[in-house]
């Protein structure tokens, strides 16, 4: 499925640096099986609630404080960084493919 404007999809970790890079990759490969047109970045915790996104990827423990600031934000919420197959399924239920 491609769609003409990118989706916006925002990797969050705390600091911004190390771990949100490598899901950032992650989701890379996840986009490329799914076949979507998407623009990946990269944040903390602290610039990401001020960042609108299409879809948040990131882990639990900051899944709740996203939910707070964005109550209607779409969250993928990862325990294993590199596990792009189960990625892209939860890209899949979001965007209905």
């Amino acid at each position: 499925m491609e769609r003409r404007k990118p989706l916006k999809i925002v990797c969050i970790c705390g600091l911004g640096i190390g771990s949100s890079f490598i899901l950032a990759e992650t989701v890379r490969k996840a986009v490329k099986e799914v076949e979507i047109n998407a623009r990946i970045e990269v944040a903390d915790y602290s610039s990401s609630v001020l960042a609108d996104a299409d879809i948040y990827v990131t882990n639990v423990s900051f899944y709740e404080k996203i939910k707070e600031r964005k109550p209607h934000a779409k969250i993928i919420v990862v325990t294993d960084y590199t596990n792009h197959k189960y990625i892209a399924s939860e890209l899949r239920k979001i965007l209905s493919l």
